[in-house]
């Protein structure tokens, strides 16, 4: 071999060298990742101030490993004194979770002192999820909500603020916020809260999480074993989020009925497991079942089938904690005003009561069997799995015990979805005259990567309906585009053309049209590689580092070539 070619050679095999150092270097120098940044947002500025103290120990018995951060921010009760041990200090402080033995006393190491903070703004979750990122990154992250809970009411309740909370709203733009600073949604959102598996709670996350653990019914003060469950994360930290919302839901069932003291056993008690993206299709399922029941929601003279709603409602399981120990399914009342019912044993039971109506039964067994889909785990108390219980509920106020509450007009659920129509018609006894259309798209779904390689089309596919007429538009649009006609079927599709559209994130939008008002807008958030747009792309390394080898085979030939002519 020529001295050239061995200066070629030595050349391209030292740069291969230098591109992987910086790579070992970047593994093991600066440490691998841990697979689970495990975060408690632990509000107990409020009456759970003991319940605080006893979890975070609980915690401590199982302790931080290199593979999982278990990372607390503490925010303790300053006014009233619940809890006077440890020092009874005030305000909020961060912890880097260690494994301790002590069973009474806070041993992990305190990493920031925050004095007094509102666990209720959706800023100080913020704040300390982005910290906890920057300083404990992780392969996945779990995010739990510890606190009172109250459904769509809101939750994390903050008694030195003013009795502030986070209302649903406002979690939602807080997860937004994360989810554009994490890049991706988070792995697993945990409730340890009462009331929180809710249709409308999970609508309003739906986007920026991917799986929910959430509890139907009320929780007892002692809340999650974390203790049990920790073990299961440390000694297996490569589990994903369904398995860690498994392992939650069976343990903290399991620890109410086992017979043992501590906790004291209890009834009613259920955890599930959610997935996040099924939500969009079941609530268009909900939302077809809604514009059915509300044209059908007068006197019985009418056409309607009120008091055959009624009775299904009243014979489907509640989750109103003043119910719980009754025997039967429910009472025609909701005591506590709480009035959660099952999404599933309702869909069960409309048939059974509205025995002649096809449309109704059709619509029931769609959400049903989506609603299956979503719930990808469900452990509950046997009495109540025997009264129906499944896990999810859906607000439903009878009219006349209990009342509408406008903060439901706030949700995204209300504001998409024809439930909270069907209420009004129902609670008012009158069928609607002229539900609007609904568009559904189906692919692609949130946070699909759309790999165009040499295709410049991307495929838009959906569903639509009108219960009273027919759809005679669908349109769609990406981004602050205009809206294109795509046919007037209710079973559509369009290729679109990517000419134009950068790399990186865009929001496909779509309605429909009945001929007299649209549709609620439907859309999907997705990202697109390959587009060949300039704006956008980078050099890959490999093809930085062919560059350089041939940039350096060139100069060194040239030099020979000099040498070897001046020779």
């Amino acid at each position: 071999m020529g001295a050239y070619n061995r200066i070629l050679v030595f050349t391209a095999v030292f740069i291969l060298i230098l591109s992987v150092i910086p790579m070992s270097l970047g593994e093991e120098g600066e440490g691998a990742l841990a697979q689970w940044t495990f975060m408690v947002y632990l509000d107990c500025d409020n009456n759970l101030e003991q319940a605080g103290i006893e979890d975070i120990n609980e915690m401590e018995a199982v302790g931080s490993t290199d593979d999982v951060n278990i990372i607390v921010q503490m925010d303790r009760c300053a006014t009233d004194g619940y809890d006077e041990s440890n020092g009874d200090w005030t305000g909020a402080k961060r912890f880097y979770v260690t494994k301790d033995e002590d069973e009474n006393t806070i041993g992990s190491d305190e990493i920031e002192d925050l004095d007094e903070v509102n666990m209720g703004d959706p800023q100080t979750l913020v704040q300390f999820v982005k910290w906890t990122i920057d300083n404990y990154p992780a392969e996945k992250y779990a995010l739990v909500l510890w606190n009172h809970g109250g459904a769509f009411w809101g939750v994390c309740w903050d008694e030195d603020d003013d009795e502030d909370c986070l209302t649903m709203p406002e979690l939602k733009c807080a997860l937004e916020n994360i989810e554009d600073y994490l890049g991706r949604d988070l792995d697993l959102i945990g409730f340890d809260a009462c009331l929180m598996a809710q249709m409308a709670v999970m609508y309003q996350i739906r986007n920026s999480v991917d799986y929910a653990v959430a509890s139907g019914y009320t929780e007892p003060n002692d809340g999650w074993p974390y203790k049990k469950i920790l073990p299961y994360l440390v000694s297996n930290p490569q589990m994903g989020p369904v398995e860690l919302g498994t392992v939650i839901a069976n343990e903290y069932v399991e620890s109410y009925t086992d017979w043992e003291s501590d906790p004291e056993d209890t009834l009613a008690i259920t955890q599930a497991v959610f997935d996040l993206e099924k939500f969009d299709e079941l609530a268009y399922q909900i939302n077809f079942l809604s514009m059915v029941l509300s044209t059908k929601a007068g006197y019985a003279f009418e056409g309607g089938h009120n008091g055959q709603i009624w009775l299904a409602r009243d014979d489907t399981n509640s989750y109103d904690y003043g119910t719980q120990y009754l025997p039967g399914n429910n009472a025609p009342i909701d005591p506590t005003g709480y009035c959660m019912y099952d999404v599933i044993h309702l869909m069960e039971n409309l048939p059974e009561k509205i025995l002649l109506d096809s449309e109704i039964r059709s619509a029931a067994e769609a959400v049903k069997t989506v609603a299956n889909e979503a719930i990808v785990y469900f452990a509950v108390d046997e009495p109540h799995e025997q009264k129906g219980a499944h896990g999810l509920t859906i607000y439903f106020p009878d009219g006349e015990y209990t009342f509408y509450d406008g903060d439901f007009d706030e949700l995204d659920f209300a504001q998409d979805i024809y439930w909270d129509d069907f209420l009004h018609y129902f609670h008012n006894t009158e069928n609607a005259q002229d539900t609007p259309p609904g568009v559904f798209i189906t692919t692609p779904v949130d946070d699909d990567v759309i790999d165009l390689g040499k295709n410049n089309k991307i495929r838009i596919q959906g569903t639509a309906f009108d219960v009273q007429d027919q759809v005679s538009l669908i349109e769609i649009k990406i981004d602050d585009g205009e809206w294109i006609p795509v046919g007037a079927s209710t079973q559509w599709n369009h290729e679109l053309s990517s000419s134009g559209l950068e790399n990186g994130n865009h929001i496909i939008y779509a309605r429909s049209f009945d001929g007299k008002e649209y549709s609620a807008e439907d859309s999907v958030e997705f990202s697109i590689i390959g587009s060949g747009s300039k704006s956008d792309e980078t050099l890959s390394p490999l093809i930085i580092l062919l560059l350089i080898v041939i940039a350096i085979a060139v100069l060194s030939g040239l030099f020979f070539y000099k040498k070897r002519k001046s020779s």
